[in-house]
């Protein structure tokens, strides 16, 4: 798969037209207004430019781009989001971006397209047929909405994708069966699918917002994303909030004709919420916060499904009594609009920083109307739970009020009783201001750089929302009048009020939670994205604040052991922002991204200052190569026996997993780069926050390492990390998994040949004749157990993979 390589992009760009070094100051508002009016022209001028260079970059007749959308910033650049079509049919995870300045002039910035995306055959499934093998997949209990379906080009390189999930009971973090696609990729590199997004709001499936690609030659699903992120006319009228998180405050409410208030600020939102419109037939405008009413005549029972429920027909304008939630029945109460309060506030806080400092209009730049919910419950149980997230299909947020309260006896609905226990390691209204803002802020990721949700990228699209709810927390502290600028301020804790036992991350030391990373490593993209954001939390952290020399500092950095001074909240938030919306794509790493935050930053300060300088130094704080600064030591991703392999497209997870069998010796093997001293130091275990990882209890578990350099695999199914460091210089290492598979499946304390007629015996029955006949554990076998007792046998005796 040909990708125009990052270094021609991220520096000056593939120029059309001459452009400005660095982006002008803020254009008067009756210029902007006008060259506002010509933003379609502007931007279709560019297309018919940007169209006119493919040929001069590799791409092959049938190639072309649309435009996903167009903002105009400020500054009068209007950035163009491109698709890459084949044929008129949109490219999957492909796009440009496009930069209209002022004066006219253009320029394509390609670094996401991909030159010779050309599928292979043709579609033999209809769309109907795609949508009905979406839905099976999902095996959903209730009625989903009327699927989004459309046929698409695929990368096959981006096929399947392995996600990870915490498993209290087990006490690690395992394989997401549920969100993983095992799917074998085939031989070519671009394939006809269908791409069906489905979404549910009801009863028996809860919120669902899932997004699934279909071959559409075999009908296999290619990949599964999970698109929930985890977080008469009224008029005007100005109330009072009292917020658990935020105190008492103003609120911009609506005035009924009946003379009662809503929770609806009508100052912030001109578009219709895109959900109410089409689903409830209601324009909707103006901010709003409902809640998710629990009736069913039994005020005890958890289990019935919520209801919802605008806050109205407050009649003294006075929202919540600024106490923590006291559980049910009081969501519609003063008790319960208090976690309405801060999520109202948080969205506004939010807006007006888009507004005041960016001169965004809203997420999308076109005002459209998002809102939130508030005491939402677990779909399943009923019960509260920890956890937040946005729905970019119902353009709205989701609170739910957390598991820290005491022991409650509820009663169900025959009449018995039963004790819900408090958790003390649990979450109050996860409301507070930073929270709300990192929510809000993964609709304004979608709606630019679209950060593919897996692997580094995810990380990239979390740490986004981090980085966007600490400028939002220093931003809603901010003096009287000064709002077109970012004050410090800010505690660099994600969600620091809504767990008592401590906040959900840290940006300036993100390993104190026992699972995020502070740095980048070879291997970061296994773990989860809330955990491998921790690089980027930290590097803005440094770009702001300053990285301490002092190696006591839980900030200190041993790759920047000298520190550096940071820039301030202003500059580095605008920076990030000029960053994320003009420069940033889908299939971003680290190393792509900081070349783009580099571009940002010259933009808007020149080349050779001092804010490219800090951008550059805090990107080397947390490991992170950058043009122009000294090549750092690398580490390549360990692997066992070179083309042991299951995966045959590189970027995928699978490809860099070794499949090995149960209990089996092995020379790893791992190659030093930019350090003449080659030597490494191997390691059994890892990142506590990778899949399967034992989380410290007794290293027997990742295998052994033995005396003459040998790893021995555990008797365990499962993925085993191993970690290489540089001898030359430990702080640089990479971590790779090796997947322990069982081929003993006759039973004869062997693994051999003869163990794939078991295998191929139970092969897609409905049950295994024995557990153990699936290698790899599952309910049945399939064809992945066929894969990984091939792959594992060869690699077991060091025969080529190419022999099947």
């Amino acid at each position: 798969m040909k990708i125009l390589p990052p270094r021609a992009v991220r520096g000056l760009g593939l120029c059309l037209a001459a452009g400005a070094a660095l982006a002008a100051a803020p254009l008067a508002p009756q210029t902007l207004r006008a060259l506002k009016a010509r933003q379609p022209e502007r931007a279709a001028t560019a297309l018919v430019q940007a169209r006119q260079r493919l040929p001069e970059l590799g791409f092959r007749p049938g190639a072309s781009l649309s435009i996903r959308n167009a903002v105009t910033t400020p500054e009068g650049r209007t950035v163009v989001r491109y698709d890459q079509t084949w044929q008129g049919i949109r490219v999957w995870g492909a796009g440009g971006i496009g930069h209209v300045e002022a004066d006219g002039s253009a320029r394509l910035l390609a670094s996401g397209l991909l030159a010779d995306a050309a599928p292979a055959g043709s579609p033999v499934l209809t769309q109907e047929q795609a949508e009905k093998a979406a839905l099976g997949q999902l095996r959903l209990k209730g009625q989903p909405m009327a699927p989004r379906t459309s046929l698409v080009v695929f990368p096959t390189a981006l096929t399947g994708g392995l996600r990870v999930k915490w498993d209290a009971q087990a006490g690690r973090f395992v394989t997401d069966r549920d969100w993983s696609i095992l799917s074998r990729p085939g031989a070519d590199p671009y394939v006809w699918a269908y791409e069906v997004n489905v979404g549910t709001w009801n009863a028996a499936d809860g919120i669902t917002d899932a997004l699934l690609v279909v071959d559409a030659r075999t009908g296999a699903i290619l990949r599964k994303d999970d698109n929930l992120r985890r977080q008469a006319a009224p008029a005007p009228a100005k109330g009072t909030g009292r917020g658990q998180y935020c105190g008492p405050v103003s609120l911009d409410t609506a005035k009924a004709e009946d003379g009662t208030y809503t929770l609806r600020d009508l100052g912030r939102g001109s578009q219709p919420n895109p959900y109410f419109q089409m689903y409830e037939g209601k324009d909707l405008t103006g901010m709003f916060t409902m809640w998710e009413a629990h009736d069913g005549g039994d005020p005890g029972n958890y289990e019935v499904w919520g209801l919802n429920r605008f806050y109205e027909g407050n009649a003294t304008n006075e929202w919540g009594d600024g106490l923590g939630f006291q559980g049910h029945p009081h969501e519609g109460d003063a008790n319960g609009q208090t976690a309405a309060v801060d999520a109202q506030f948080g969205l506004a806080q939010t807006w007006d920083l888009l507004k005041n400092v960016f001169g965004r209009d809203g997420i999308d730049g076109k005002g459209t109307t998002p809102f939130a919910q508030v005491h939402i419950r677990e779909q399943g149980t009923g019960l509260p739970f920890d956890n937040a997230f946005w729905s970019h299909w119902i353009y709205g947020m989701f609170f739910g009020d957390g598991t820290y309260f005491e022991d409650r006896a509820l009663r169900n609905a025959d009449g018995t009783v039963r004790v819900i226990p408090g958790n003390p390691g649990g979450c109050m209204s996860l409301t507070e201001v930073d929270v709300t803002a990192h929510e809000l802020a993964h609709g304004l990721t979608w709606e630019t750089a679209a950060f593919s949700y897996g692997g580094e990228s995810g990380g990239l699209n979390e740490g986004a929302s981090d980085i966007m709810g600490q400028l939002v927390e220093a931003y809603a502290g901010r003096p009287a009048g000064a709002d077109a600028t970012i004050p410090e301020g800010g505690d660099w804790l994600v969600g620091s009020k809504v767990r008592p036992a401590g906040a959900l991350r840290s940006m300036i030391r993100p390993s104190s939670d026992g699972l995020s990373a502070d740095n980048w490593y070879e291997g970061l993209d296994w773990l989860d994205v809330h955990y491998n954001s921790g690089p980027l939390n930290r590097w803005f952290y440094y770009l702001s604040q300053g990285a301490p020399a002092s190696a006591s500092h839980p900030g200190h950095s041993a790759y920047l052991p000298g520190g550096m001074q940071g820039i301030g909240m202003d500059k580095a938030g605008r920076i990030w922002f000029k960053a994320l919306t003009e420069h940033l794509g889908a299939q971003d790493t680290y190393h792509t991204a900081a070349a783009g935050v580099v571009t940002a930053a010259t933009e808007l300060y020149g080349a050779g200052s001092a804010e490219v300088t800090a951008v550059k130094r805090a990107f080397t704080a947390v490991n992170v190569q950058v043009e122009g600064e000294p090549l750092l030591t690398r580490v390549t991703f360990p692997v066992i026996r070179e083309g042991g392999f299951l995966g045959r497209n590189p970027g995928s997870l699978m490809s860099r997993t070794t499949i090995v069998p149960l209990g089996v010796s092995l020379r790893p093997v791992a190659q030093v780069l930019n350090n003449a001293d080659t030597r490494v130091a191997w390691k059994a275990g890892g990142s506590p926050a990778a899949v399967n990882n034992p989380l410290g209890t007794d290293p027997s578990a990742y295998g052994r390492i033995n005396a003459d350099g040998t790893w021995t695999a555990p008797y365990k199914l499962g993925w085993f990390i191993l970690t290489a460091s540089s001898v030359a210089e430990p702080g640089q290492y990479a971590q790779g998994f090796a997947l322990t598979v069982n081929l003993d499946t006759d039973d004869d304390a062997e693994q051999d040949a003869v163990d794939m007629g078991s295998t191929a015996i139970s092969y897609w029955m409905p049950y295994s004749l024995k557990p153990s006949h699936s290698p790899y554990g599952g309910p049945w076998v399939e064809d992945m157990d066929a894969d990984f007792f091939q792959t594992a046998i060869r690699t077991a005796w060091g025969l080529p993979q190419s022999q099947k």
